[in-house]
């Protein structure tokens, strides 16, 4: 059995109990006992204006801190949130990419299409988050394996890009969907990926529980 952490980075009343940065330490302190007593993957979450429930704004460096600070400790990067207005996924493939290098090949690449506080700040609609989803989805493997990326889409188009680095997974780092819904589900399913979720009734061939 393998056991993970979820983190949120998350501390009520923030300010008055040390500040972020004392709350950024504790979670690396935190990850590094994680790779000490045996846990397989430390998942980091993606929000923005969101103070108290998460502090995680930016996980990306983050999870590269606590990547210089483990020695086997899996990095879940979960879930990126993937509408164009908020990650253009070619940049988001690049983070992930240049992650995998820094951490040895230690990142799972977990995406999401977002929820309601993010879709208010970013001016987003619950259609083109979907629709991003898809497309990033279908997008990071390509922008990790071939050596001229051609892409043609209504968001965006682009011809013959070597999108560098390359991560050090082959083929790449495992793509994950975060899913609370049977919808959800389906669609990660019919992608191809794995799912995250706070429970996994449906049946897929990879599935993390939280």
């Amino acid at each position: 059995m393998k056991l993970d952490i979820f983190s949120e980075i998350q501390k009520r009343d923030c300010d008055a109990h040390g500040g972020f940065a004392r709350l950024l330490a504790e979670s690396i302190e935190q990850a590094k006992l994680a790779d000490e007593l045996g846990y397989s993957c430390w998942w980091e979450v993606e929000h923005h204006c969101t103070p108290d429930f998460s502090y995680s704004s930016c996980p990306e460096l983050v999870l590269a801190a606590i990547g210089h600070a483990t020695k086997r400790l899996r990095l879940g990067h979960a879930g990126i949130l993937v509408p164009f207005k908020i990650n253009h996924p070619l940049r988001a493939a690049e983070r992930v990419a240049v992650l995998d290098h820094l951490t040895n090949g230690r990142v799972e690449a977990g995406l999401a299409k977002s929820g309601g506080k993010e879709w208010e700040t970013f001016e987003i609609t619950e259609s083109e988050a979907s629709e991003d989803l898809v497309e990033a989805t279908r997008l990071f493997p390509r922008a990790w394996t071939e050596e001229s990326l051609s892409w043609q889409s209504k968001r965006w188009h682009v011809e013959g890009r070597n999108v560098l680095p390359k991560p050090v997974q082959t083929p790449h780092p495992p793509l994950w969907h975060t899913c609370s819904s049977p919808s959800s589900f389906t669609r990660a399913g019919e992608l191809g990926v794995g799912v995250l979720g706070p429970r996994c009734s449906h049946r897929s061939t990879r599935s993390r529980t939280w």
